[in-house]
């Protein structure tokens, strides 16, 4: 009797680990699949990585996708994909270290540049000039998946000059902000004016 009850405890523990370990698997992904969902790819090292290491500034070394290539992104922070603090699945999104090259995946470009997938894999890593391109760790040489994707999109590989643009700095908002600002002074100060010379 005794024997049959831990049997069938073992067997319980096990179903319920294994319902555990199925609630908590990650989504599968490859390269293919972030190739075909997104608009653009940025090949680029990691200048500086902020908010724990989840939002990138990154240099781009390649760029293939509508307009022109930028030189530097702000890319936004990724996001835990963790749903609460007492969630026992691991946290699967990515983070990027500083120093390190990647192969980004966009679903916007822009002023507002977005990951593909901001709370799982939405980058590949670089490693000797080749990027794990699965989650069993397959490895393809990084100029070859450029390439590929390239021919896929029917985009052209562009290498980003001097004047290219600079995108999600929010330098834009700024400059805008300051020049509301200085409108608004100057109409009040007008209005000042006016207002103390009908007086006078």
């Amino acid at each position: 009797m005794f024997r049959l009850f831990m049997s069938l405890a073992i067997v319980l523990f096990l179903l319920l680990d294994l319902q555990v370990a199925s609630a908590c698997s990650p989504k599968p992904w490859s390269y293919e699949e972030l190739a075909q969902e997104s608009i653009a790819i940025i090949h680029g090292e990691v200048l500086s990585s902020t908010n724990n290491e989840r939002k990138p500034t990154v240099k781009v070394i390649h760029y293939v996708g509508p307009g022109t290539a930028p030189k530097i992104v702000h890319l936004p922070s990724t996001e835990s994909s963790r749903k609460t603090k007492q969630d026992e699945c691991p946290d699967v999104s990515m983070k990027f270290r500083q120093g390190e090259s990647y192969i980004f995946f966009l679903k916007k470009i822009g002023s507002s540049p977005e990951f593909l997938h901001s709370d799982r894999e939405t980058a590949l890593v670089e490693e000797d000039a080749y990027a794990i391109v699965s989650m069993h760790k397959d490895k393809v040489e990084t100029e070859e998946l450029i390439q590929q994707y390239a021919s896929n999109h029917q985009r052209p590989v562009q290498i980003p000059d001097q004047a290219a643009p600079e995108w999600g700095s929010g330098k834009k908002s700024i400059i805008l902000a300051a020049s509301v600002s200085i409108a608004g002074i100057v109409i009040i100060g007008g209005g000042i004016y006016f207002f103390v010379r009908r007086r006078m």
